[in-house]
């Protein structure tokens, strides 16, 4: 039987595993996907604890297929307030009194796929990681934003149309059905019958006189 000892390993580690930005046995960490659209810029921001890296240089590292790093930018001021650092067409500030690093990769190119990682720079042998992990990759360009506009557009077409078409099919159930159709109410032939006096060459004798629309008299 396995012993307690081994089971409270076990648990341990699957805690490590559980745990957002831990890093497990083989160095992993957690990353965030963005896609690369040529041309674009990239812009992240990475947090860090004011209390112990405000005054730490900071970087903006590419990291290998292998575990190799790339210093891609690195600040070298210490200001207190605003430390800035560009090298191409990477930029990146540092905000102290905020807590935030900012990073912006320009003109963004196909070969730019590839995961990158804000650091704490100590030295070039020794970083801490910030935040997590970005890992860019190939998107299809604007295609998704523009079928989404078309199925808008299509839809608000087709919705139109079938309120139109259910107008059209009330007002041909209503013909059907021997009602006037809502429009021609005003326009309706309306029958009043009254009775006058016989003329005066035919003594004793009524005329009936249905009065309409049309103005007609009818014996």
């Amino acid at each position: 039987m396995e012993g307690p000892g081994l089971w409270g390993r076990r648990l341990l580690l699957l805690l490590l595993l559980c745990v957002p930005g831990s890093q497990a046995a083989g160095g992993e960490q957690e990353e965030e996907q963005k896609c690369l659209v040529e041309g674009d810029n990239l812009t992240v921001s990475c947090p860090y604890n004011i209390m112990q890296y405000a005054t730490s240089l900071k970087a903006w590292q590419r990291v290998g297929s292998r575990g190799s790093l790339e210093t891609l930018v690195r600040t070298e001021t210490r200001k207190e307030d605003h430390n800035r650092a560009q090298a191409g067409r990477y930029l990146l500030e540092d905000y102290p009194t905020q807590a935030i690093l900012r990073v912006t990769m320009t003109d963004l190119r196909r070969q730019d796929v590839g995961l990158y990682q804000c650091v704490i720079y100590l030295s070039s042998q020794q970083v801490v990681v910030l935040y997590h992990r970005i890992r860019l990759v190939q998107c299809q360009g604007l295609w998704m934003p523009a079928t989404v506009l078309a199925c808008g557009f299509i839809l608000n077409k087709g919705l139109v149309f079938t309120v139109l078409l259910i107008f059209l099919c009330r007002g041909v159930e209503e013909e059907d059905l021997g009602h006037p159709p809502l429009h021609s109410w005003a326009t309706a032939e309306r029958k009043v019958p009254f009775t006058v006096n016989s003329p005066p060459s035919v003594p004793g004798k009524n005329w009936e006189v249905e009065y309409n629309s049309g103005e007609n008299l009818r014996k």
